[in-house]
């Protein structure tokens, strides 16, 4: 035989129906937390996007870096065996802003189309130029992953403009 406990005016029952609510509460609660803890995150995960894009861009855009690349171009129809020291330290430079950027890519600190798509074609003509640059150093140092960042980033914007319509017009 149960007998049925009053507490606060309610009885056994009762207090099981309060306490079902309140779950039903917590849980609701809990699941709206949720949602605001990931949106919370994707805001981050945009945030942290931006500032490392902001960075590349430094990198990319600093007018010395954009001066070492108007040198390396220049120099499409000389040997890397006739390149002058300061014009090999350009093409150094070229390349290690190119890897670090490369390298965040990679990191997945942004998406690899924001550079790619924008500076494709500078990617394009820097890899023939400076790879036999970057294969000198490799076998010097014995170390083949020297610059890998710059050349994977080389290949992907060749790939890059594979994909692209060939048809696509600049109007567009």
């Amino acid at each position: 035989m149960t007998t049925n406990v009053t507490v606060f005016g309610l009885d056994s029952t009762q207090w099981t129906a309060v306490g079902a609510i309140a779950s039903v509460a917590y849980t609701v609660a809990f699941i709206v937390s949720l949602v605001f803890i990931y949106r919370q995150l994707r805001h981050m995960r945009v945030s942290t996007m931006a500032t490392a894009f902001s960075k590349a861009l430094d990198i990319l855009q600093n007018e010395d870096r954009r001066n070492d690349r108007r040198i390396v171009f220049a120099l499409e129809p000389v040997p890397l065996q006739q390149w002058t020291e300061e014009q090999k330290r350009a093409g150094e430079r070229v390349i290690h802003s190119y890897d670090q950027v490369g390298t965040m890519i990679r990191a997945r600190m942004f998406d690899k189309e924001l550079i790619v798509d924008s500076w494709g074609n500078s990617l394009r003509r820097a890899k023939p130029l400076l790879m036999p640059l970057v294969e000198e150093y490799r076998v010097q140092w014995s170390a083949n992953e020297i610059w890998d960042g710059f050349k994977w980033l080389c290949d992907e914007a060749e790939k890059f403009q594979k994909k692209k319509s060939p048809t696509r017009r600049l109007t567009e």
